[in-house]
């Protein structure tokens, strides 16, 4: 096991000396998802991952390499988790410990391309009740404009 070990950190590490330094940074920031334990912004690692955080009921996702598809934009699946991270998010700041909130069905419109430094994620509950929420989550490029809109249901688990 020790041996294996060794080979996989011995190939990791000639892998980096290779690396540019932008690719550093993404390999830094990969790292850095990985291994924060900490609660904020975001318990999950896909969220720090994706480099997302909030500020009141605003969620913002820094658009990087790690976020772009082939053409350069942010890639669909990027948009549709900031989206479902900040209906969740958002569900779980207004309801506390009172239950446990998962996704049962998200739908999201792309309208343009997400372009830009930032995204912009402002999420709305449209219907509270004992088992669902239905909530709606308009996305906005760093210029105020729709580049999506997700409309989801959450299951509530309450205890």
């Amino acid at each position: 096991m020790e041996g294996q070990m060794t080979k996989k950190y011995d190939s990791l590490m000639e892998k980096l000396k290779h690396l540019t330094e932008e690719e550093l940074e993404h390999a830094e920031l990969f790292l850095d998802a990985l291994f924060t334990k900490e609660e904020k912004p975001y318990p999950h690692y896909f969220g720090r991952y994706l480099q997302i955080s909030k500020e009141g009921d605003v969620f913002t996702m820094k658009l990087g390499k790690h976020t772009e598809n082939t053409f350069g934009v942010a890639q669909g699946g990027a948009v549709f988790s900031l989206a479902d991270i900040a209906l969740g998010h958002y569900l779980i700041g207004l309801l506390g410990n009172e239950a446990k909130v998962f996704t049962q069905e998200l739908k999201m419109n792309f309208i343009q391309a997400g372009k830009g430094e930032y995204l912009y994620a402002y999420p709305k509950v449209l219907h509270l009740g004992k088992r669902t929420a239905v909530t709606e989550c308009e996305i906005e490029n760093d210029k105020g404009a729709l580049v999506a809109k997700a409309f989801g249901t959450f299951y509530l688990k309450r205890d």
